[in-house]
């Protein structure tokens, strides 16, 4: 018969890889945007700039999000996998 085991371990490694990463993406230091530079397509790549670190920030934040969903099936799993190690101990 085959051992079904729940591991906090394994989620607790995966959820703090992920809030590693998120925080990678989020260590980009504020945009300061070129006023005085006249090259052509200036105006367009300050834009983008922006737009890109907006991104980063939405990424970072959906990384944090999907690791409070980690935990949470992980506490789950271990309730009720204590649930059903108390069942099978009463059989």
């Amino acid at each position: 018969m085959s051992t079904i085991q729940s591991n906090s371990a394994s989620a607790q490694t995966c959820a703090t890889s992920l809030v590693t990463a998120a925080a990678g993406i989020n260590s980009v230091a504020a945009i300061s945007e070129d006023k005085t530079s006249k090259y052509i397509g200036n105006d367009l790549v300050q834009g983008l700039i922006a737009n890109e670190k907006s991104i980063g920030d939405n990424i970072a934040s959906q990384l944090n999000q999907f690791v409070g969903l980690v935990h949470s099936v992980d506490s789950r799993f271990q309730a009720t996998d204590q649930g059903l190690s108390q069942e099978i101990r009463k059989d």
